[in-house]
């Protein structure tokens, strides 16, 4: 495993570097921005048997990803109102995204793996991006309103195994795309009652010969006591 709960479809060779992690962050009366940075070291102990009969360990990589994040405060909508948005781009740190090891929507689970060891005996590393965003509103002083949605997007190589070993299911490209809005009453401080409903849809990229269900519906319930 990893620092940040990524997998890879290797043996993992212990790192020899810690995760290094930055962050930049300024916050005003008008909102909030903020960049992020994260390297994370891949090291694979699968000896490689090449054609020629030769064998060697990968060589190590490095896996990165960037985030940038910001929100803006609506007081002219409401007191208490805010847009916010965060756009993030991974390479080989799947995990800086929000991702485990799969995503399941409906009957359909896509694999997520920082990288695999490809057929030239390398260490070969996944891409993903996502983009995400909401917004709060105030319609009275006690209830208010969410409304948000994500978008991600997972790429793996053309050489990426046609099913990822140890029960990771298959090496395919996809999108997922998340929406749901809440209504949260707060009849006093510290209590919130409130409803939510979300969608989400998982859309393989290129021939699904499964044919499983890909979206599903959501409803909550919410109560919250906070001391």
């Amino acid at each position: 495993g990893t620092a940040f709960d990524g997998v890879s479809v290797f043996t993992e060779a212990g790192q020899t570097m810690p995760d290094l992690v930055g962050n930049l962050k300024y916050a005003g009366t008008w909102g909030s921005a903020q960049i992020s940075g994260a390297l994370h070291q891949l090291r694979s102990d699968n000896l490689v048997v090449f054609p020629d009969g030769s064998t060697d360990f990968p060589d190590s990589e490095l896996g990165w990803a960037i985030t940038a994040q910001g929100s803006i405060n609506l007081p002219m909508l409401a007191a208490g109102d805010a847009l916010w948005l965060a756009a993030t781009y991974a390479d080989g740190a799947l995990g800086y995204l929000g991702f485990g090891s799969s995503v399941t929507v409906g009957a359909l689970t896509e694999s997520v793996v920082d990288a695999y060891v490809g057929v030239d005996g390398d260490i070969h590393t996944a891409e993903a991006w996502s983009i995400a965003g909401g917004l709060r509103h105030y319609w009275t002083p006690t209830i208010r309103q969410n409304v948000f949605g994500s978008y991600a997007r997972v790429e793996y190589g053309n050489d990426a195994p046609l099913a990822f070993p140890g029960g990771l299911g298959i090496a395919a490209d996809f999108n997922e795309w998340r929406a749901g809005t809440n209504v949260i009453w707060s009849p006093v401080a510290g209590l919130d009652l409130g409803v939510e409903v979300l969608y989400a849809n998982i859309d393989p990229r290129g021939p699904d010969p499964v044919n499983l269900k890909n979206d599903v519906w959501e409803g909550r319930l919410r109560v919250q006591r906070d001391f």
